[in-house]
């Protein structure tokens, strides 16, 4: 584990090429956030190391819009990614009041979080597709509203919830 210290000049690209001399076999990186760290992401990835990273993005497909805008090489892109994770944590119903509000939550009809996943496992089509900048129909199966709407059949969150985390638009859209 290692500290950035940007007043030192030892900023997040840096530090990550330091502990890639190192041949560690895993790297983790906090989060993408630039073209460098992008790209040496990717490098890493293609060189055989398992790089584990976060990547502010709004969906699966959304990752992959945000790494070839970074990294030039858009083949290396579609080479160095196996899989990709998209979640949002979501509240879960009060079991107490069931989202009416008790003492047991506070008044807030909520008690805990669950995950909300969507995951996209990269296949050779896909990297193909990738590689050319062709996006279309890249989507996780479940999606996070399809996931979500799990969640309210069990019962377990509500639409009102799943409007906040996802868009004002799913609560209407979703039965």
């Amino acid at each position: 584990q290692t500290e950035v210290n940007e007043a030192q000049g030892l900023d997040f690209a840096r530090a990550a090429r330091h502990l890639l001399r190192q041949d560690p076999q895993a790297l983790i990186l906090g989060e993408i956030r630039d073209e460098e760290t992008a790209n040496l992401a990717v490098r890493a990835s293609l060189t055989g190391h398992l790089v584990i990273t976060t990547l502010h993005a709004g969906s699966c497909r959304g990752v992959f819009e945000r790494l070839l805008a970074m990294c030039s090489d858009h083949s290396a892109v579609a080479a160095a990614v196996e899989v990709v994770l998209n979640q949002r944590l979501i509240r879960r119903l009060c079991g107490s009041c069931q989202g009416k509000g008790c003492a047991q939550c506070l008044q807030t009809g909520y008690k805990g979080r669950l995950p909300l996943v969507e995951w996209l496992r990269v296949n050779d089509a896909m990297r193909r597709r990738v590689a050319l900048r062709d996006l279309e129909g890249f989507a996780a199966k479940p999606s996070l509203a399809e996931s979500a709407r799990m969640f309210v059949q069990q019962k377990l969150t509500n639409n009102a919830e799943l409007a906040r985390v996802l868009g004002a638009d799913f609560g209407t859209s979703s039965s």
